[in-house]
């Protein structure tokens, strides 16, 4: 017995050798690039959207979201933390709300929700978290995380295998995982549904591969499962079907998938297993918004009159190239292959493809992400390339080569962590930025040249400055009521104020107001806050910001007045005032 273990230890050494890393690397990952609340929750921002429908259907037994009040969280969360609730959602009828989340990231957080489920039930837990964000769902998560890393490194290593050394096919898999992007989505943000869609495309990859060249026709049923699941997740990304489909030049392909689909129980299995995650979907809807299809993004879509690929690849913001160079490595070593692999070329077609479209949308760089996280999930097909590229038998050259890519991955992981510490901003890099955070120490000094997108422009029409105007005073000193004052009319485009107070100290009774005075001169809106630090820089000192949507005006001729209100008329020291209006 003794000596099969070792045979089979030693038969499998190089994927246990990869299960180990990517453990011990992944752990300490986790504690480096954990993305969190103040309270240790992973349940931030997006990844608490997509999480949310299932503590709300098994916790709260509550599929419309009726107990996310203000007054529900702060029985957990100190006072006006959440206002007016915890989650984004929209009411599409009378007491029936809903994220623009789809079920397909929630049937994947199953697989750690309900083990934490079950053990609660059976283990009593300390009530002062909210049912489903306890310490037990935290611990889950890490398992979750692992799991992924786990499973995509083993389908990465199984497609390697087939067309490379079993050497070069571990260090392919570690390179994909650590020297991309992949590190942080996998570890940071493992509830973003980046990783689990890498690792749903990494198996479909690998299925296709079986169906179309080793002839394994009842793989099909799952091959679609998979495809619709990704789909289900992120719509667009399903044209990761144009990889076997390219294939269909080759006759073996062509002659392997006729097969496979005129065998008919595939078609029973096929559609039984589409059943069991569409139909839950289009109920889900029905019951909410009395629709069965619902596009849940509303607003927001494609603008294909607007090109934004070289941005997309190259720009200081969030190019894909530029904060992930193995990518544009490998996609180059896949050029020198092109004449001579189909595998490479459907690989090539559809990274440009998917490119090209998510290029087009309204928000090209995807809001605060680290570098270009819709490409994440393709990161397989990279690692295709460098196995199809090495060979069965690499030569020196290539040998060295690879010794060459592995240099990315500490420059991967070193940005990965400036990213988590916050000196690489989430939205906002220009090439500016990345000189102050690569050759300076202070790190105010690097807040001075971010980019500020607008969100608000983008979103109308695709054009992100088009409407934007920013109103900055500086160096103000001043011991007057009104310290400064901007008085500006608002045109009907604009929708949305940004204020922003940067101070020293925290000034008693004094405050950052601002007024919507409409063309009668009658007061619509006001809004004043005292100072308080809702950020700071190194040296602590912050500042005090307030954002405004008007949406509900019709502004055109309407006017904004900003100013800081000293009553008590102390000296006070602003260092700038900023009022940015989209």
């Amino acid at each position: 017995m003794s000596y099969s273990i070792l045979t089979h230890i030693k038969k499998h050494i190089f994927l246990y050798g990869l299960f180990l890393i990517t453990i011990f690397g992944g752990l300490i990952a986790q504690n480096n690039l954990k993305k969190q609340d103040g309270f240790g929750s992973p349940f931030v921002f997006d990844t608490d959207q997509y999480y949310s429908i299932l503590p709300s259907a098994f916790l709260h037994k509550d599929l419309t979201y009726s107990y996310d009040t203000t007054g529900y969280w702060n029985n957990f969360y100190p006072e006006n933390k959440f206002n007016p609730s915890r989650y984004w959602t929209t009411e599409y009828l009378p007491g029936r709300k809903m994220t623009m989340a789809t079920l397909g990231m929630p049937y994947a957080y199953t697989i750690f929700f309900f083990p934490a489920f079950v053990y609660e039930k059976l283990v009593p837990v300390n009530a002062e978290y909210p049912p489903g964000y306890s310490g037990t769902y935290t611990i889950a998560v890490k398992f979750f995380s692992l799991l992924m890393a786990l499973s995509f490194v083993f389908f990465l290593f199984k497609i390697a295998c087939r067309y490379t050394t079993k050497s070069v096919s571990l260090i392919t898999a570690l390179l994909v995982l650590f020297g991309t992007n992949c590190v942080y989505y996998f570890f940071g943000e493992p509830l973003m549904p980046h990783a689990f869609q890498g690792v749903l495309i990494s198996i479909f990859v690998w299925l296709c591969l079986r169906i179309l060249y080793d002839g394994k026709l009842k793989m099909l049923p799952l091959a679609v499962f998979t495809c619709v699941w990704i789909a289900l997740i992120r719509p667009t990304d399903i044209l990761v079907g144009l990889f076997p489909l390219t294939l269909l030049f080759e006759k073996e392909v062509r002659i392997n998938l006729l097969r496979a689909v005129t065998y008919w129980p595939n078609w029973v299995t096929s559609i039984l297993l589409m059943c069991v995650l569409i139909v839950p979907q289009l109920l889900y809807w029905k019951y909410i918004t009395g629709s069965y299809i619902v596009y849940s993004y509303k607003e927001e879509g494609f603008y294909f009159n607007q090109f934004n690929l070289f941005k997309f690849w190259f720009s200081a913001r969030k190019g894909w190239f530029i904060f992930s160079p193995l990518s544009l490595l490998v996609i180059l070593l896949g050029f020198l292959k092109i004449r001579k692999s189909k595998l490479v070329v459907a690989s090539i077609i559809v990274v440009a493809t998917l490119s090209l479209l998510y290029a087009q949308w309204w928000c090209w760089w995807y809001g605060g992400s680290f570098g270009m996280r819709t490409m994440v999930q393709f990161s397989v097909l990279l690692g295709l390339i460098i196995a199809i590229y090495m060979g069965k038998k690499p030569s020196r050259f290539k040998q060295g080569l690879i010794t060459c890519l592995v240099i990315t991955v500490p420059f991967n992981i070193i940005l990965a962590r400036s990213f988590h510490l916050g000196n690489l901003h989430y939205d906002s890099m220009t090439w500016k930025s990345w000189s102050d955070v690569l050759f300076k120490d202070d790190v105010y000094d690097k807040y001075a040249h971010y980019l500020k997108p607008d969100y608000k422009g983008a979103r109308r029409n695709g054009r992100e400055y088009e409407y934007r105007e920013d109103y900055v005073f500086t160096d103000v000193i001043n011991s007057n009521v009104d310290v400064v004052f901007i008085n500006k009319h608002l045109k009907k485009e604009h929708g949305f104020v940004v204020s922003k107070c940067y101070h020293k100290e925290l000034y008693s009774n004094t405050a950052l107001v601002l007024k919507v005075i409409d063309t009668n001169d009658v007061q619509v809106h006001y809004d004043e806050r005292l100072f308080e630090y809702s950020s700071a820089n190194q040296e602590g000192e912050g500042y005090t910001m307030m954002e405004f949507n008007f949406e509900k005006f019709n502004l055109k001729d309407f006017r904004v007045e900003l100013f800081v209100y000293n009553p008590d008329q102390q000296n006070v020291e602003i260092q700038k005032l900023e009022l940015i209006i989209y």
